[in-house]
């Protein structure tokens, strides 16, 4: 589990109803819900874990913005997803919709790209590179509890090593 996963884990509380948007395999999903905490977990596939607590719907994520909000969360965890969308998006759309869901008190943990990964993907979809101050700044009033601007070697999804270069936050509402 990474440095980033790890902080976000460690602000959970068991019974807390939490988001993982961008679920992927659902590997992180597990580790909330074998917290104890109640898991939606999003993304245009369905992940491949099981448990009691994880409640997968595999739907794009601006499908998913556009149903009306049933389910109001005491955290929010987007793990590598805000690069593949514009700034504009994520600035106007995905993060005032994903606040106005949000618990007072509630986490919000967000990493990205800061940069182009070395070597560089190709035919990559990524829109949008984010530095830490500009992640910050998508939450004014909201209090910062870690953040990171890091470079990592590590093997991607097709297991190519790449330099990886991240900003993440974590910050609680107050």
């Amino acid at each position: 589990m990474s440095e980033f996963s790890s902080q976000f884990t460690s602000f959970l509380k068991n019974n807390q109803t939490v988001l993982d948007l961008g679920a992927g395999s659902g590997r992180q999903a597990l580790i909330m819900a074998d917290r104890g905490c109640k898991v939606w977990a999003i993304d245009k596939n369905h992940g491949k874990v099981h448990h009691d607590l994880i409640f997968w719907e595999a739907i794009p994520i601006e499908k998913w913005l556009q149903k009306p909000a049933e389910t109001i969360f005491d955290a929010i965890l987007m793990n590598n997803i805000i690069q593949f969308f514009t700034k504009t998006w994520v600035t106007d759309v995905l993060i005032p919709e994903l606040i106005e869901r949000t618990s007072a008190q509630s986490i919000f943990g967000i990493r990205t790209f800061s940069q182009p990964p070395e070597p560089k993907f190709e035919n990559s979809t990524v829109l949008s590179y984010w530095s830490n101050a500009e992640l910050l700044a998508l939450f004014p009033n909201w209090q910062c509890l870690y953040q990171k601007q890091e470079s990592v070697k590590s093997p991607d999804m097709k297991r190519v090593n790449r330099l990886f270069h991240t900003s993440s936050a974590i910050l609680l509402r107050k």
